[in-house]
């Protein structure tokens, strides 16, 4: 059998409508590449898998019959996967035509990099950060948790970790990439062999380009052509799942020095969470007359009362998939 130029791996978590919708476009726009598509049915009750052998009978389908979340999913597509060129991507994307096709063509051009992706917008066309200039930190963390300092620096124009918003508009060099869209060479999932799989849902991506850069593998955002990408963690502060706490401590375990190490997670945490918790409880009344403001910050108070609970019993083993 002849190598295929690019397989293209989408895991689906109740993602049928997405799937109906993106899943038929690749044929257009990858006219003339030998191209695979993958489909990692995570809900296996929800009737994707049936829409696919239904309607879309060219698509691979692995069913692994239960949901294996981000990593491990993306692992059962990729260890199956036979092109050159191994392309993860969300089911929640869109493109203009034209546009993925670009953005490939440019990705497999860089023959040295790790890993590339492309810039991401929101359906609303703003673009979303996806591009990081440093690895997590215990003051990473503190950043990300601590609320007022959070926003503070979301509004500098020198952000901790993330890359601004001038960068996005331009190809360089990064740390690491969320995990939306992601292009690789084969060699690159040979040499790191893949994501570590005792993560859950969150960082994943992040420890696993961690581990490209060790390697001197290079992390490669290319700004020219776009994706636009419907969904949001930031929507519901995904930082105070016990789900992103696992993987904080998944990657501090493999990759902060030192034997203190969960401590030292465990205190930048507490401390911005108490920080914020003083803060929004100060603002709680005066939050009913602020309006739109005012629901911000009640929405902020839950997520952090939920993040508090979470804390006091900080897991100590990979959660299960809820």
């Amino acid at each position: 059998m002849s190598p295929l130029k690019l397989s293209i791996i989408i895991v689906s978590y109740h993602s049928g409508d997405d799937l109906r919708r993106i899943l038929p476009k690749f044929s257009d726009e990858l006219r003339g590449w030998s191209h695979e598509v993958i489909v990692v049915d995570n809900a296996p009750t929800d009737g994707a898998a049936e829409m696919i052998r239904r309607e879309l009978p060219y698509v691979r389908l692995v069913e692994p019959g239960r949901n294996l979340m981000y990593g491990k999913g993306n692992n059962a597509g990729l260890e199956v996967a036979r092109g050159e060129w191994l392309f993860i991507l969300n089911p929640d994307v869109d493109w203009q035509p034209g546009a993925l096709r670009r953005f490939l063509d440019r990705g497999v051009a860089r023959k040295s990099v790790g890993v590339v992706g492309p810039r991401i917008t929101a359906a609303d066309g703003r673009i979303q950060r996806t591009a990081h200039h440093r690895f997590p930190s215990a003051w990473t963390v503190f950043v990300d948790y601590c609320l007022p300092v959070q926003q503070f620096f979301l509004r500098w124009p020198r952000h901790p970790y993330l890359d601004s918003r001038a960068d996005h508009r331009r190809d360089h060099t990064v740390a690491h990439l969320t995990g939306v869209c992601l292009l690789l060479p084969r060699a690159t999932f040979l040499q790191t062999g893949g994501f570590d799989p005792r993560f859950t849902l969150y960082l994943e991506e992040t420890e696993w380009q961690k581990r490209m850069a060790d390697l001197g593998l290079e992390c490669y955002y290319l700004a020219a052509d776009s994706l636009v990408h419907y969904g949001s963690s930031q929507k519901t502060f995904a930082q105070a799942s016990r789900h992103y706490l696992w993987g904080l401590r998944r990657y501090a375990d493999r990759h902060w020095s030192g034997d203190k190490r969960f401590l030292r997670l465990r205190v930048s945490i507490w401390l911005a969470t108490v920080i914020s918790d003083v803060i929004l409880l100060g603002f709680w009344p005066l939050s009913w007359f602020l309006g739109r403001a005012g629901r911000r910050l009640r929405h902020y108070a839950r997520a952090y009362a939920r993040l508090t609970f979470n804390l006091l019993r900080y897991p100590q083993q990979p959660p299960t998939p809820s």
